[in-house]
C-alpha cells in the first residue's frame, strides 16, 4: 500500500464520508460514494483517502471545502463552486 504524509488546511468529516483540503489546493476524499458526493465521478466507495481529480476539478486551485449530507462542495481561488 502507498502512504501518502498530507499538510492538511481543512478536514470535514461527517457520518458517511470525509474531505481533506492539503495546503496546496488538493482534494482528497473517502466514504460511502452514494450520489456522487466523493468527487472520484462514480459512486463507489472509497475506505481510504483517494485524491479527486476529476471533471471540472482537474488543474484547480481549490481554497475551501464544504460537506453536506448527501453532497461536498469545492470553492477555487477564482470564485468557481
Amino acid at each position: 500500500m502507498l502512504s501518502v504524509a498530507l499538510s492538511l488546511s481543512l478536514a470535514l468529516s461527517l457520518s458517511d464520508h470525509t474531505l481533506v483540503l492539503t495546503v496546496t489546493g488538493l482534494v482528497w476524499s473517502c466514504g460511502k460514494g452514494e450520489h456522487g458526493r466523493l468527487g472520484h465521478g462514480n459512486t463507489t466507495n472509497k475506505i481510504i483517502l483517494t485524491f479527486v481529480e476529476t471533471g471540472n476539478m482537474k488543474g484547480m486551485d481549490i481554497t475551501m471545502i464544504v460537506a453536506g449530507g448527501l453532497h461536498s462542495m469545492a470553492l477555487e481561488a477564482a470564485g468557481t463552486v
